[in-house]
């Protein structure tokens, strides 16, 4: 499948849910501006096993994971579940992937195919850190390419 045949999977049929949102009061900070094109950004709480999850009504065949992270901090390792059903709550690894730590611009990670279609994807954060060895994370953009399990 070439890449002009992927769509974003992240729109009005997606709900988003992350595992925490650092009270920052110098900065807008919310996990709404990771899916616009803000200059805002969606900072975690400092701690191990953060997480965004990507949940959807219909089934998704994801393909690329995009991540704008902070220049001065990303997240190291990276566990990819998938949800192969909806209302469940059955995790399954589908890939593990390693950000690289202070890289300017998107990193991207190409993603296991699964054409019978997923309802979930959840990125788990093993690592975070800033230049201390510890901090929150912090993300500018996030997209998700791919197809819809109807082929659209």
């Amino acid at each position: 499948m070439s890449d002009d045949n992927l769509v974003d999977l992240i729109n009005e049929d997606c709900r988003l849910v992350v595992s925490s949102t650092a009270r920052r009061p110098d900065i807008k900070n919310n996990k709404k501006y990771m899916l616009d094109e803000s200059e805002e950004q969606w900072t975690s709480e400092a701690e191990h096993h953060q997480f965004v999850q990507l949940m959807f009504t219909k089934p998704v065949v994801p393909r690329r994971l995009s991540i704008l992270f902070s220049s001065v901090n990303a997240c190291g390792f990276c566990i990819i579940e998938a949800l192969a059903s909806p209302g469940n709550s059955d995790w399954k690894e589908l890939t593990t992937v390693d950000t690289v730590n202070g890289a300017r611009g998107w990193q991207n990670f190409d993603l296991p195919r699964d054409d019978s279609g997923l309802y979930g994807l959840k990125i788990t954060f093993e690592d975070a850190f800033e230049n201390d060895g510890r901090g929150p994370i912090t993300i500018y953009q996030l997209k998700l390419l791919g197809t819809k399990k109807d082929g659209s």
